[in-house]
């Protein structure tokens, strides 16, 4: 991985500040937006700022042309479908959305983990007037995930499991915690919020 390519695309960290350039580690505040970002939103508020899927005027139109071109882009990347991306303004409406979307009932439970940020746990907590059971996965004692734990809170009763990748609390990451899970035991069958199973859809 060359570091210095990488640092190249994202302009704020070629300042100087107190004789050197900055390293951010707050991206789980806030993300710095790479080049390829900025020039691309100047592009649209410069060229062609209207509402895309609503206007059937040039501008509307090459506004929805380049929306669906990047839904499609981000399709290929994941090995997804374009109908099955959805864009929101961040994770938080994403996960509220899902919090609100999925129809849960008293026999249900939600599986997270003790590493998660409030945007993955209040929604889930606010689904207790429901009768929903919330289930929390405790860390090991030297802080590491603890999959044996996680399988062992997984059952029929669970609608879904929500696990963070990379904690916003101290950084840890949480390496393909979902495909482990189900190469040890079988596809979750309830709703996974950051993937899905082969035998399952959105």
């Amino acid at each position: 991985m060359n570091t210095e390519k990488i640092r190249k695309d994202f302009p704020v960290l070629s300042r100087v500040m107190n004789k050197k350039t900055p390293v951010y580690l707050d991206s789980a505040c806030m993300s710095l937006k790479p080049k390829q970002v900025l020039e691309t939103m100047n592009a649209y508020y410069t060229d062609y700022s209207a509402c895309a899927g609503r206007s059937n005027h040039k501008l509307g139109v090459e506004a929805t042309e380049n929306y669906e071109k990047a839904r499609k882009e981000i399709a290929k990347f994941i090995s997804a479908k374009p109908e099955e991306i959805i864009f929101t303004k961040n994770t938080t409406e994403g996960i509220n959305l899902v919090s609100h979307a999925v129809e849960f009932n008293g026999k249900d439970t939600v599986v997270t983990s003790d590493r998660e940020h409030n945007s993955n746990l209040i929604p889930w907590q606010m689904l207790d007037k429901k009768g929903v059971k919330h289930r929390v996965v405790k860390s090991n004692p030297d802080e590491t995930f603890n999959l044996d734990a996680l399988q062992e809170s997984v059952g029929n009763s669970t609608k879904l499991v929500s696990v963070v990748h990379v904690s916003n609390i101290d950084g840890y990451e949480i390496r393909g915690w979902s495909a482990e899970l189900c190469r040890r035991d079988r596809p979750c069958s309830g709703l996974q919020v950051f993937g899905k199973n082969r035998n399952e859809q959105y």
